[in-house]
């Protein structure tokens, strides 16, 4: 009778367990998809933040080739060959580093976006690794429960064997 007892006991706590297990995995699944959702927010905000960057670049630009023709202007040159070169290389080395600054933004947005996926499969894994957890909590639980009202020989208390040829 003892026995029975402790083993409904030792089932119950095997049930507690892999419920434990349930939710600790869909935790963890949860953790993942709101770490994807941060990582998606910073890509956003790299990309917004190069939107900026770039109008901010190109005021600039702007700027500077505006002062430069001021000061041609106002030193009496007129705005042929070697000034206007002098503009378009502003203009040209200006421009790349536009270009560069958005690609560098870009690949760090792009690596964002890759960390959010790495992390929602990461979440999906998580939930997949507790649901074999749990089966396998049950399963050998279940088997345990299971041996303990097998069929005995009452004298012995160990399950009855078979003899071949009887």
């Amino acid at each position: 009778m003892a026995a029975g007892t402790l083993a409904v006991i030792s089932l119950i706590a095997d049930l507690f367990k892999a419920k434990a297990e349930a939710d600790e995995a869909s935790i963890q699944e949860q953790v993942e998809k709101f770490n994807a959702s941060l990582a998606e927010q910073r890509a956003g905000l790299i990309r917004a933040n190069n939107a900026l960057s770039q109008l901010q670049a190109r005021k600039r630009l702007k700027l500077v080739t505006g002062k430069q023709r001021a000061l041609f202007s106002k030193a009496g040159v007129t705005f042929s060959g070697s000034p206007n070169n002098v503009i378009e290389d502003t203009i040209s080395e200006l421009e790349l580093d536009i270009s560069l600054l958005s690609f560098n933004n870009m690949v760090k947005a792009k690596g964002f976006e890759s960390e959010a996926e790495q992390r929602r499969t990461a979440g999906r894994q998580a939930l997949r690794r507790g649901q074999l957890r749990v089966g396998q909590t049950l399963l050998t639980s279940v088997g345990g429960f299971g041996s303990k009202f097998l069929v005995s020989d009452s004298s012995a208390g160990t399950p009855a064997k078979e003899k071949i040829g009887e």
